[in-house]
This record gives C-alpha cells, structure tokens and sequence, in this order.
C-alpha cells in the first residue's frame, strides 16, 4: 500500500487540501480539493458536502473540521499550512551563541516583544550564528488554543499531524526543491547561492499576501501585508473556477459589468505594491537581490527595478491564455469524436484490433493515440515579451500562461513540488505529533480499556496474593519469635529481662566458658601422673601407724634419695626392703645410712639408677 500524507491549507475564506501519495520513493499529487467562494470543486467526484453549523465560536476551526467530514480525511497522516497572517514573527539578536543560554533568556525577550500573554503561545525557534560571539534566532509563534483544537479533530478522525506550518515557511520549502531541480547553467542566478545580497520572496495570492526575506539558505524574516483581496476575489466569482476568474481579471472584463468590485480589487493591488517598495527599501535592496513573485495576482504586478507597480490591462498574455483554453477545449471534442469513430470502424472490421475490453487498456489506447497526434499550434503559442524573464534577469515571476490548468486559489498552487519537504519536523515547525500512539489509543480505546481493566485485577489479585503470603510470614515469626523467648527463658533465667540478642549474647558467652571448662578437665584427664603414683607407692611403704618423716627426697635419671626420720630401726629396715620391690629400684645398690636422735633414728637413703 503507498503511503499517504494530506496537505491542508487553512484560509478563513477558502480551504484547499492536497492529497500525496509516495512509490518508490517519489511522491505525487493524487488528489486536489478546494472548498471557497461559496462554491466546490474537486478532480475527482466527491461526497454530497454538509452544511456548516451556524453560531460558531471558532469559524476558522469549523472550516477545518467541516472540510475534514466532507472529504472523509481519516487514519492518515496530514499537514496543517496556517495563514501567515495567524503566525506571529519575530528575530532577536543574542551577544552570545551557547544554545542553552539562548533558549533560557528568549522568554523574557519574546514577553517584551508581544502584546500577547507567552503562555497563550506556541513557538518554534531557529538559532543562526552571526560571528564568533553573537547569534540571532528566527521565532514563530501560534496560538495555543487554536493546537489544542486541531489537536482534539485529528485525535478524533484518527489523523496524525506530522507538523503545523505557516504558509511563508512553505513556500521558502519551495525554493529550496526548485534549486535542487534547476540546470547547471542557472546555478549563477540561484537565489541559495548567494551570501553578499539578500534575495525576496514576494507572495501575492487570492488568500494573503507575504514577503520572505531569505539570505543564502535562510529564512530571516517574515513580512505579513493584511490586505482584502480574498473578500474582493470572492466578490467577483461566479462559478468557483479559477481559469475563468484569472481571463475576466487579466482581459478588464466582468460579465456582471459592475466596475465596483474590479476597481477596488486593482486599488487593494496598487496599494500592496506601495507596501512591498516600502518594505523592499528598509531591507537595503541592491541591484545583486533577486525577487521571486508568487501566487495567482503575480502576474498583475512588476518590479522595475525601483518599485512594484501595476501592469496595464487589459494584459498582452490574457488573448493567448484564450486561445489556449478553446483549442484544448477543441482538441478534447475531437479526441472523443476519434475515439468513437475508430472504436466504430473496429467493431465492424474483425482483421483490426480487438477494442479493449477494460478501463486500463481504453486509457493505455488513448494515451497511445494523443503521444502519436502533432499539435503544431501549440508551439506557436509563445510568452509574451512583457514577461520574458530575460527583460529583468534577476526577477521571477509566474506568468498568466503558466496558470493554466491550476486548481489552486492559495499558496497550495504555488508549493506542489515542495509539500513532502513538510513531511518531517524541522526547527520551526510549530507543532508536530511524536508518536502516533495517541492515535492508536483513540482508535481503540474498547480493546485497551478492556486490557487495562484485566491488568489491574491481574494486578490486584497478585497484590492481595502477596499481602496474604506476607501476614502469614508475620504470624509465622512472631510464633517463632514466642517460641525462642520461652526457650531462652528456659535455658537462660537471668537474661528473661533482656532481649533476644543480648540473651543470645549472653548464651554465647556462657557456652564458651563452659567449653573452656570441659576443655580443661579433659586436659587434666589425660595427663600422665607418674610423680604422683610414685608418691602414693612411697606413702604405702609403711601402713603401720608410727613416726615416719621425709624431709628431703630427690628422683633423678641418675639417683634417687630420700632423707627423713623414722621412730624405729625394724620400720628402718622395712622402708629399705619396701624401696626394694618397687619397679624402677629392683637388681638396684642401695646405700643406707642412719644414727639416732632424741627424734627418733635420722636416715639417708640413696640408690644409683645407672
């Protein structure tokens, strides 16, 4: 499917719409509508139109909307180019060039500049750097309100709005797409090329007037000239159509023969050429600047190369715009009488082609037949000398011829080439939709409330799931927590008063003690207690009761002795032969000596171990 994207021109008085579509990376016009005047008209058919509520608060708002339902504009993405006239302009200049400095300090500018309330506004700014040191910003400001409400019709009809413009910004677009098509050899005369003269982009069309002041490849200022020509354009039509309006005016002709409305219309032209010299003379126009002059009165306008001034009617072009508006009148008649002819001589001849058979093939067949065709006058029809280019050959302007065949009132006639350039959000674009979410919610809105609603019971009984989870966790410990003290209490009495980590603590520190205990006793336990045994054997020596003393003994690896008193020489004698049969003494000399004391008998006894 190819891509589509509308265009729509918002004039108070006439609202045109474009239709692109793109294949293979190339877009076209596919539709073209207009709606103005009192009247419709459309390339192709159209739905029967609704009428256009009465009483309205915003009428410029209802145009859009109306214009929307009649042509049934849904699910696409669409372009909003705004009068000029509804866009406020300004340029402030900046003694530095940090970005975020300038964006910071434009507001108190911007509030001593307007009238309006900023916050009322929306606005697009584009930085330029002038030096070194200081920079100038281009703002664009549109009412909010009016965002809003485009906003809130496009969200309802499903339309996302790749950006809102302003027409002059379109037109500058223009300029650029005419450049990347222009030949080699005109690149000297190319407006963007050109740094050292400011060059001027001069609209003059049934819906405004404008001048766009550009200097190589910006756009520096927007001029916006209030004027009356779309009231006294749509007070001399009659039937809506844009060649017969353009003959009337350019031969000084009315059919309604009422000068009235015909003087007013060349006086409101007259004055807007005094205003364009004006405004040409107080932007230092020199001889190096070119002026390209736009729209469906530019024709009635020239620039001498001192001032704009009004061209005399009835215009030389307008005689050979009639002939050539006839003879293609003409030339259609007699296509449709060959067509019919030659489809008759082929049904009655069988050994010529078969007539198509579809709507492909009978277009495929004519187109065939008006490429075979020589139409020799119109190579004779040639541009009247008044608008050769060559005569002035810094300007441009759109001649009367080259109107022919144009559907367009507005600035729409004049940027047919350039419209995909809005396609994407530029520095200043005045509002641009991010993503088309927004949309897709609008669209269905059942579905995703219904997803919305089943996520949050998801979601509620998952919660309430883990509330539940949670409070039996707390029930769980605070048992556990009963259970604890209570032991505590148990093993514990003196820490009942504290809390749980100090009777830890405290527990801890008990069972460490207690282990060292154990580990103590155990030790002790193992020990090898030879001295002592010995001893015990020693004291058995004698188990009669009597005076028995040690006052001195002495076990070595070499000797033993033992000195003491003992009442008696028989126990004397039985503590030698007791020392006999002990283990470590046995086969062992044994040395006595002994002599008697008012004590009792003082002995030594001495035994060599080796």
């Amino acid at each position: 499917m190819d891509q589509l994207l509308y265009v729509l021109a918002c004039h108070p008085l006439c609202t045109e719409g474009v239709a692109l579509s793109r294949r293979d990376r190339r877009w076209r016009v596919i539709h073209e509508w207009t709606a103005g005047w009192g009247t419709e008209s459309s390339t192709e058919e159209e739905p029967s139109s609704q009428e256009i509520p009465e009483n309205q608060e915003d009428p410029w708002i209802e145009n859009v909307t109306a214009f929307l339902d009649r042509h049934q504009w849904r699910n696409q993405s669409l372009v909003f180019l705004v009068p000029t006239e509804d866009v406020v302009s300004r340029k402030i200049g900046f003694p530095f060039k940090d970005r975020r400095k300038i964006q910071q300090a434009l507001r108190f500018e911007l509030e001593g500049e307007l009238l309006e309330d900023l916050e009322d506004l929306r606005f697009s700014i584009d930085i330029r750097g002038l030096d070194q040191q200081n920079a100038e910003v281009l703002v664009l400001l549109f009412g909010k309100e009016r965002t809003e409400k485009l906003q809130r019709i496009c969200l309802e009809r499903d339309l996302l709005i790749r950006s809102i413009d302003c027409t002059a910004y379109a037109l500058f677009r223009e300029l650029f797409q005419s450049s990347s098509t222009m030949p080699q050899a005109d690149e000297g005369k190319n407006l963007l090329s050109s740094e050292e003269h400011a060059g001027f982009q001069v609209y003059l069309g049934a819906d405004e007037a404008f001048i766009n002041t550009i200097q190589g490849q910006r756009l520096e200022e927007i001029k916006f000239f209030p004027n009356r020509l779309a009231e006294l354009s749509a007070e001399l039509t009659e039937n809506g159509k844009l060649q017969d309006f353009l003959y009337e005016f350019a031969a000084g002709t009315s059919e309604e023969e009422s000068p009235g409305p015909r003087e007013n219309l060349e006086q409101e032209l007259e004055w807007l050429c005094g205003q364009f010299t004006r405004h040409l003379r107080g932007r230092d126009y020199s001889s190096g600047s070119r002026i390209m002059i736009h729209g469906i009165f530019s024709p009635a306008i020239e620039w001498d190369g001192i001032r704009f001034k009004m061209r005399s009617f009835p215009l030389p072009e307008a005689e050979t715009l009639k002939q050539r508006q006839t003879f293609e009148e003409d030339a259609e008649e007699s296509e449709l009488e060959e067509t019919f002819v030659a489809e008759s001589e082929v049904v009655g001849d069988e050994s010529q082609d078969p007539a198509p058979d579809t709507l492909d093939e009978l277009m495929e067949e004519a187109s065939r037949r008006s490429e075979e065709e020589e139409t020799p006058e119109e190579d004779t029809l040639e541009l009247p000398p008044a608008v050769k280019e060559e005569q002035v050959p810094l300007i441009s302007q759109i001649s009367l011829l080259n109107l022919t065949g144009r559907q367009m009132w507005g600035v729409l006639g004049d940027t047919r080439e350039a419209l995909h350039e809005l396609h994407e959000k530029h520095s200043l674009s005045l509002y641009s939709d991010s993503t088309p979410w927004r949309r897709f919610l609008h669209r269905n809105r059942g579905g995703v409330f219904g997803l919305v609603l089943f996520t949050m019971v998801l979601l509620g009984g998952w919660y309430a799931s883990l509330w539940i989870h949670n409070q039996s966790l707390r029930d769980d410990l605070k048992r556990t927590d009963q259970l604890l003290q209570n032991e505590i209490q148990r093993v514990f009495p003196e820490g009942k008063q504290s809390g749980i980590e100090s009777a830890i603590s405290g527990m801890s520190e008990k069972i460490r003690k207690r282990r060292q205990e154990i580990k103590v006793s155990k030790s002790f336990e193992e020990r090898n207690y030879k001295t002592l045994d010995f001893l015990n054997r020693i004291s058995t020596l004698l188990e009669e009761p009597g005076e028995f003393r040690i006052d001195q003994m002495e076990y070595g690896k070499d000797r033993f002795s033992m000195s003491g008193s003992i009442e008696s020489y028989d126990r004397l004698q039985l503590l030698k032969n007791g020392l006999m049969e002990i283990e470590e003494f046995k086969d062992q000399r044994i040395v006595e000596s002994n002599r008697k004391s008012q004590e009792g008998i003082i002995f030594r006894i001495s035994i060599d171990l080796k």
